[in-house]
């Protein structure tokens, strides 16, 4: 899981609890404190740290989750929202590191710049009529 511009808030926490309770293992990657930010959100910092760079933070996330015994391997996921999402998108479209592909992908509202051929099955929740990212981006 990829938190948004804002960092890691209890939005998180209820959809780790609500996975968990659909039988998942989830994890929330924090890709700000480690490198010295709480929240990007505010104009012009939004590019301090590169969704590219937090999509590189998820597959770390996988191997480690691959890693523990009552993990399949076979069924990881990555899922964010808004920059969290962007980074989700990140994922699915870069090169994949030898440990594969995540075989699904949810993105919660993210800011679409631009979409390649995807390497996972993706899904994009996004509101229609959202004016900080528009929808219309992502078709």
């Amino acid at each position: 899981m990829l938190h948004g511009c804002a960092g890691a808030w209890d939005l998180h926490s209820d959809w780790m609890n609500r996975l968990q309770r659909w039988g998942y293992v989830s994890l929330l990657v924090d890709s700000f404190k480690p490198r010295g930010e709480e929240n990007i959100c505010s104009p012009g910092q939004s590019h301090t740290i590169q969704p590219s760079r937090r999509a590189k933070d998820a597959f770390g996330a996988k191997l480690y989750l691959e890693s523990l015994p009552y993990v399949d391997p076979n069924r990881t996921a990555v899922m964010g929202w808004s920059h969290g999402g962007m980074a989700t998108l990140e994922a699915v479209q870069i090169n994949v590191p030898s440990s594969g592909p995540f075989q699904a992908a949810v993105a919660f509202y993210p800011y679409c710049t631009r979409m390649y051929i995807l390497n996972s099955p993706l899904m994009v929740m996004i509101g229609e009529k959202d004016d900080w990212t528009p929808a219309q981006k992502c078709k």
